[in-house]
């Protein structure tokens, strides 16, 4: 993010977030869903629900990651834009989405949540966020 842009001083000018927060917490109350935070693209976190709120720079740093490498697969292999991610484990689900060039949104759930009931519920919060974030 560019320090000089409104963008750039979301760390100053705080007016997106409680809109965020809030969607962040509407989120973090889906069935199976124990953290929910949104990012900037170089890890650092902007905003987190309280369960995710103890680990929030470790997290945010890797969603930060999963994000610039899936972004990196797609354009290494001329996939157009980097949109979303999903990563499965044994015990846990991670949905990363891209909002805008400069943040991105994550939810950890755990296995066998309703995942394409959560992509459509963070797609959405995903819209609110980018447009409260792109006026600030």
């Amino acid at each position: 993010m560019d320090e000089n842009s409104p963008k750039g001083n979301l760390e100053t000018n705080l007016s997106w977030l409680s809109v965020v927060e809030a969607e962040l917490e509407g989120l973090y109350q889906l069935e199976g869903v124990s953290h929910a935070i949104l990012a900037r693209r170089d890890g650092l976190p902007l905003a987190a629900v309280p369960g995710a709120r103890k680990g929030e720079k470790s997290l945010a740093a890797t969603l930060a990651a999963l994000h610039g490498t899936s972004d990196m697969a797609m354009q290494l292999s001329k996939g157009g834009n980097y949109l979303e991610s999903l990563v499965r484990g044994e015990e846990i689900e991670i949905l990363c989405v891209a909002i805008g060039e400069d943040a991105v949104l994550g939810v950890i759930a755990e296995r066998g949540a309703l995942t394409g009931l959560l992509f459509m519920a963070i797609e959405a919060a995903a819209r609110k966020i980018s447009r409260v974030l792109e006026t600030s």
